[in-house]
């Protein structure tokens, strides 16, 4: 293991004089401390032993010889080859027994150090792991008992996902030893809650923590030793004492107020391991701990602690804030200009007076000229002055980052005098003084704008002044330019190309000699050069293009055309097998290799394969033989993401992502020398950006549009972009091309209601027109190109287009049509792949939704079930197709697209075959249990409880064949007419994907929410219904509606209780208590309390309290296994004297009655007396002067009042005039004696209501309250 960066400090040392020893270490710990030992987040310590150190100086330490054989077996005698050069040290001091306190003193500076900066990423010694780690294992390794300075060394601020290794390192030291004091207190004192769950057994892998094995299972422990557990408590209060809390982060959202907590239930995971969103704290903590549940004894911890203490375990987030600043400002390098720069620069310079005299007071004794370029950077980094501190904040770390970052080390030197009072003005002119030097030796480089700003702000310099003052040599500034799209820059755009050829043009006869030498035959770029020969070719093909275009040549043109012969049919060609399969190959300077020798005979044919066509296409480029031939392999090589096309007539090809940061570059340079007959495989190049054209045509213009652009990400008006269109015909531009671009500019630049030219593409588009007579350019515009382009854009702009396209065409263009709009929206989001489940899913989710048997097995669970797979595989008899050998059989599975099913009815222990006959023969002739992973096919078991008609509708061939059709139909039908309600409700629970349903509301520009006030109120209940069946996520749609009067929409929309109760559960928490209300008075609310958590059943319960129906639910959580639930409950039976107060209502019968005595002849109370029941049901064939409802009676009669007043809501269907059926509601007030049998019922009296629907027949309290409920279904 070596460190990352070249050392910065070399600490010699003699392995065998204690003295020296002593003396290297203080410097570690002062370089550490001060942070003087670290660059750019690494640490640049190395140490450098007098004599090579062998295995053998440990063989007299038997623990120290055992470690380090154990971790650093190596053939090599030097350890040195095999370890980091600080482990070596260490490990050597470890040796002398008289040296415990040093290495302890110095363990303890790495802590500080550690927990001062809480981030590991600062603290690298190797891309691996952090520095000082490992020596500091071997220390805890020798000396256990300062095991708990390993633990405090894990900050919480951890970089576990490029630093994961690590977290295990304190597990793996704890295992040597198992639990004793040492480790017990090395749990305690370590803040990063990752080390400490490895500790316990826990893969920190992933996102959630995955119980695996327990080496370090406390609580049993503790429970076997009371002594252990008070020495735990005692190291928890002495750690909280000495060693304050460390926090995550400062932000006050994920302040732990009391990381006790967090441990006990850390230590509660191993014996009761839970994750996940529905993970309930309150009731989690009921779990015992070790005598007590774990609530109470964190309570009890935290008291003995603070009492030990007398003071809080963590202080307040402001205290903590506040501490953490002061460390902050206690580790802060200094910034004062004078205390930063003055020692640099008379150590540095053999004129540091002079320049430090200019600096201070602007006498000036020597010559500017006279200053020469440096590495300022590497010149400050070697004298180690105060200021390299500076940098390192301001995450500088070499001279082009001193270059562009200049303006951070202005703004402290200014804040530092800010602080003192206003910024004098002999110190701003110190300022501006150094930077006349920096300037200089910088090599005269222009300034970043944001020094120039930053002056300008503190009045120190005005911007023309600034520009006088540091004029740059014009090369500098060209570097500048080149650097702006060099490096990480993906695109270079006309502005800087102009910018560019005006430095060279105004500095023409002093660029062919200079560009010449530092461009054209550039050496290996500086470090402060982001730009390479991708740059030059760039700005050397405009050079050239311009040239060309004012007839003129000269030395300079020349050598630019050579440089481009030279570079860029190597660098195109590079760049365009780097997104070709091709870089499959392994290509060495040209030559491909063969396969490696761990190839298959498969794989190493097709490598054979894909190396002949590579040749074939190289040598195509190179002969410049173009045809088809070259451009078949060119698309069928190109690397493609099926996964995530354009459209369906441009697939996402990985060279036109431009992730090299050169193909924009490159396409726009060989469009410059397009016409170059001299330039080196010419017609290899523009074979290159015609088929760019030809199979990313859009896209290709947009690569090439930013270099003629005036502002490259802003829209250019409409001739202008047709004028461009023009020009880039001449390279291979095709037309869908044209209009593919042309149609998505207009749309973002032009409205059609006010733009001719655009209303008239969109006409002939849509073929109400043939010809445009607004629009001037060289191609003309046709149906079939218009279309073709269009295509080519991407899916979502193309229904933008489409919408455009609907404001000038129809039959009534001006008429907007919000019905059909919200139909549309509908029919296009469940078009989309996935929304529906497969047919075999949605009967599964139906059988599971009504309780009824279904067993389901997917695809990649069949490890768990291989007794019902061989049964499968082997047993159940199925007709065979063909005869098929494995491989045909699984080559035939695999041309089943999609998901394969097989559904097996249960009868007994016999599987009869019902659905995926053909899936169950393949599965049979060519998979076995090794296999079967690669078959992609879920089971589904059901038994003889299934009912037949949902077999029925699953095996009918339209379901088979065309079921999204249907149920696309169903819906739609239901939006415009209310049709089949019961069917979409199915379809909409148990057939859509929820989740995927809810993710995919950008499929088009158009909203619900701003359709959704514009349609009429039957088809906004049935809209709202329809969100309500998918999932309460469907129905957040941010509506310009209180909570109240969304509630009261739903509510008679028909959306389902339970789904408005989640809704407000999810969007609005408990800030609506009265909802809660209303929905606990019109439908059972137990239910939809009992999978909450114990936060949101509190406030419930509280609510619930209001209502007489649920005293009795309250009453029966007294023996909650919760005690918070206990707590709570008691108090509200106390509060409210709900056992005074039950109340029970219970229905005594229900169904079809006959009358013994008259009903209210004339008036409008459905209501009779002397009911008799005739049949008990809720199904009802309805009759005229047939009786229909319920009767009930109050079970407790010494707690009623003698007279039951109630009153009665009858829902119920009616038509109006044209026959079209909905809901209304019929009341009336009604008295009854508590101790009979209250009748509440519908009397049909004519023709006319004898109405199909849902009867509800409710009667509640006078407060409200519901008393019964019942629900008849009648048919007619």
């Amino acid at each position: 293991m070596y460190e990352e960066y070249e050392a910065k400090y070399v600490l010699d040392y003699n392995p065998n004089d204690i003295e020296s020893i002593i003396e290297a270490s203080k410097k570690y710990a002062n370089l550490v401390l001060s942070k003087r030992g670290f660059r750019d987040d690494y640490c640049v310590i190395q140490f450098k032993p007098s004599e090579a150190i062998t295995k053998d100086v440990f063989a007299e330490h038997a623990k120290l010889n055992k470690l380090v054989k154990s971790k650093y077996d190596t053939t090599t005698e030097n350890l040195e080859d095999s370890m980091l050069t600080e482990t070596l040290f260490f490990a050597n001091a470890l040796r002398f027994p008289e040296l415990e306190e040093v290495v302890k003193s110095v363990a303890e500076d790495v802590v500080t150090f550690s927990r001062e900066t809480n981030d590991s990423s600062e603290m690298w010694i190797n891309c691996e792991e952090p520095f000082a780690l490992e020596w500091l294992m071997l220390f805890a390794s020798v000396y256990p008992k300062y095991g708990y300075l390993l633990g405090s060394f894990f900050i919480p601020y951890w970089d576990d996902e490029h630093m994961p290794d690590s977290l295990e390192s304190l597990s793996s030291w704890s295992d040597q030893f198992g639990i004793n004091s040492d480790t017990i207190k090395a749990y305690c004192y370590c803040d990063n809650s990752s080390a400490r769950k490895v500790m316990l057994g826990f893969d920190i892998y992933g996102y959630s923590f995955e119980k695996v094995d327990c080496h370090f299972d406390l609580i049993t422990h503790f429970r076997n030793d009371p002594s252990s557990y008070d020495f735990f408590k005692k190291t928890l209060a002495e750690r909280f004492k000495t060693l304050p809390f460390l926090q995550h982060t400062d932000d006050e959202r994920y302040y732990i107020e009391n990381p006790i907590k967090e441990i006990v239930i850390e230590l509660l995971m191993v014996h009761h391991p839970e994750e996940g969103d529905d993970f309930d704290e309150i009731e989690y903590l009921e779990h015992t701990f070790i005598h007590k549940s774990a609530r109470e004894e964190i309570d009890e911890i935290t008291k003995y602690i603070e009492d030990v203490n007398q003071q809080p375990i963590v202080p307040s987030h402001k205290e903590y804030v506040a501490y953490i600043q002061s460390i902050k400002e206690k580790r802060a390098p200094k910034t004062d200009l004078e205390g930063c720069w003055k020692p640099f620069i008379l150590d540095s310079f053999s004129n540091g007076i002079q320049i430090w005299n200019y600096i201070k007071t602007g006498e000036q004794v020597f010559n500017f000229s006279e200053v020469e370029a440096i590495d300022l950077y590497q010149k400050i980094d070697a004298h180690d002055a105060d200021l390299i501190l500076l940098f390192e904040q301001e995450y500088i770390h070499s001279n082009g980052d001193l270059y562009e970052d200049l303006d951070r080390v202005l703004k402290a030197h200014f804040i530092h005098w800010t602080k003192e009072g206003n910024i004098k003005n002999a110190e701003k002119q110190m300022a501006l003084r150094l930077l006349d030097l920096i300037f200089r030796w910088l090599n005269r480089k222009p300034f970043e704008n944001d020094t120039q700003t930053i002056l300008a702000k503190h009045q120190i310099c005005s911007d023309s002044e600034f520009q006088s003052r540091y004029k740059a040599h014009w090369f500098s500034e060209l570097e500048f330019v080149l650097n702006e799209f060099g490096g990480y820059s993906s695109t270079v755009t006309r502005e800087q190309l102009e910018k560019g050829y005006l430095l060279i043009e105004e500095n023409r006869q002093e660029a062919i000699s200079l560009l010449n030498q530092s461009l054209f035959h550039q050496k290996k770029s500086r470090s402060h050069k982001s730009y390479g020969n991708v740059e030059v070719l760039v700005l050397a093909s405009y050079l050239v293009h311009n040239d060309r275009k004012k007839k003129y040549q000269d030395a300079l043109t020349i050598n630019a055309i050579d440089f481009i012969k030279k570079h860029l049919y190597d660098s195109v060609v590079s760049d365009l097998i780097r997104s070709m399969t091709f870089s499959d190959l392994i290509i060495k300077k040209g030559v491909v290799q063969k396969a490696p020798d761990y190839y298959q005979e498969k794989q190493r044919l097709e490598y054979e394969v894909l190396a002949n066509d590579y040749h074939l296409f190289i040598d195509h480029l190179k002969s410049e033989n173009l045809g088809i031939e070259t451009f078949q392999l060119l698309e069928k090589h190109l690397k493609t993401e099926e996964d995530s096309p354009i459209s369906k007539e441009q697939p996402h090809i990985e060279w036109m992502d431009n992730f090299s940061d050169k193909t924009q570059k490159l396409l726009v340079a060989i469009h410059y020398i397009f016409n170059e007959k001299e330039i080196h495989q010419i017609k290899a190049l523009r074979f290159v950006l015609k088929s760019a054209f030809q199979i990313a045509p859009v896209k290709t213009v947009h690569f090439l549009d930013k270099v003629y652009k005036e502002h490259p990400y802003r829209y250019d008006t409409p001739q202008q972009f047709l004028n461009m269109l023009d020009l880039l015909l001449q390279f291979g531009l095709t037309e869908e091309g044209y209009w593919g671009y042309a149609m998505e500019q207009f749309y973002h630049t032009s409205n059609p209601e006010d733009s001719i030219e655009y209303k008239e593409m969109l006409c002939i588009w849509q073929g109400t027109r043939n010809m445009a007579f607004s629009v001037k350019c060289e191609c003309t515009p046709n149906q079939s190109s218009l279309t073709k382009g269009i295509q080519k854009l991407p899916f979502r702009l193309q229904n933008k287009l489409l919408a455009e396209a609907k404001k000038v065409v129809g039959v009534a263009p001006l008429e907007v049509n919000y019905k059909k709009s919200i139909v549309e929206y509908f029919d296009r989001k469940l078009r989309k792949e996935f929304i529906f489940e497969d047919n075999p899913i949605y009967l599964k989710n139906r059988l599971e939704g009504e309780k009824i048997f279904c067993e389901y097995i997917k695809w990649d669970t069949w490890q768990h079930h291989k007794e019902l797979l061989q049964t499968i595989i082997k047993d159940i008899k199925v007709e065979h197709e063909d005869e098929l050998n494995p491989k045909e059989a699984q080559e035939e599975l695999w041309k089943i697209k999609g998901w394969r099913y097989i559904i097996l009815q249960k009868n007994g222990e016999k599987l009869t075959p019902i659905y995926g006959e053909r899936v169950l023969s393949l599965l049979q002739q060519g998979f076995d249990q090794e296999n079967i992973y690669y078959a992609h096919t879920h089971c589904i078991i059901i038994d003889q409880n299934c009912p037949a008609d949902y077999l029925k509708e699953l095996l009918s061939s339209d379901m088979r064949f065309n079921y999204k059709e249907i149920w696309r139909n169903s819906i739609k039908s239901f939006l415009l007419y209310g049709g089949d309600k019961e069917k979409v409700e199915l379809i909409s629970q148990y057939g859509i994907d929820k989740w995927r349903f809810n993710q995919e509301d950008d499929y088009s520009e158009t909203s619900i929410k701003d359709l959704f006030d514009h349609l009429p109120d039957a088809l906004q209940k049935r809209v709202l219904y329809l969100l309500g069946c998918i999932s309460e996520e469907a129905l957040v749609l941010n509506l310009k509606k209180s909570p109240q009067e969304y509630f009261e929409l739903l509510e008679i929309s028909k959306v389902d209780y339970s789904t408005i109760f989640r809704y407000f559960l999810s969007q609005t928490k408990l800030s609506n208590p009265n909802i809660y209300l209303q929905i606990f008075k019109e439908t059972d609310g137990a239910p939809l309390i009992e999978s909450e958590k114990t936060e949101i059943k509190i406030p419930m319960l509280s609510i619930m309290a209001h209502l007489p129906k649920y005293y009795q639910y309250i009453i029966s959580l007294e023996n909650s296994s919760s005690a918070k639930i206990k707590e709570h409950v008691k108090m509200l039976i106390e509060k409210y004297q709900l056992k005074e107060k039950v109340i029970e209502y219970v229905i005594v019968d229900f169904g079809i009655y006959k009358m013994l005595g008259n009903t209210d002849e004339g008036g409008e109370r459905k209501i009779a007396n002397e009911p008799v029941l005739l049949e008990e049901t809720d199904q009802i064939s309805a009759k005229i002067n047939q009786y229909i409802g319920l009767r009930f009676t109050v079970k407790n009669h010494d707690k009623a009042p003698k007279v039951c007043q109630h009153m009665v809501r009858i829902d119920h269907p009616i038509k109006d005039e044209n026959g079209a059926i909905s809901y209304t509601q019929s009341s009336w007030r009604q008295n009854g004696l508590s101790n009979s049998n209250i009748f509440l019922g519908w009397h049909f009296e004519s023709e006319e209501e004898l109405i199909a629907g849902e009867y509800k027949m409710s009667a509640f309290d006078e407060e409200g309250n519901l008393l019964v409920r019942k629900s008849f279904k009648v048919i007619v």
